[in-house]
């Protein structure tokens, strides 16, 4: 697998911080379309799709899916998903 890069790693904090949303499925949403290639590997796409499970209405994301707004989003994800547990 490849390692994301300081440039990816700082587009994901751009890219998430313009993500204003209030509504938990769109800004999951959003957050998995901040990810770059490097980190759509099978087992992170579970983590994303367990996330959103999580949530109270159906809720589809798809990783990498906003052009030109690429960086890693698994600790923003990570950190969402222990949220959700924890507010279970």
């Amino acid at each position: 697998m490849k390692e994301c890069t300081a440039a990816e790693l700082k587009e994901q904090e751009d890219c998430i911080a313009k993500i204003k949303e209030t509504d938990a499925c769109k800004g999951m949403q959003k957050n998995a379309a901040c990810a770059p290639q490097c980190y759509c590997t099978a087992a992170n796409i579970e983590i994303l799709e367990m996330g959103a499970s999580w949530l109270s209405e159906p809720c589809k994301v798809t990783c990498g899916s906003a052009a030109g707004l690429r960086a890693s989003a698994f600790t923003v994800f990570a950190a969402t998903a222990v949220a959700l547990v924890a507010a279970r």
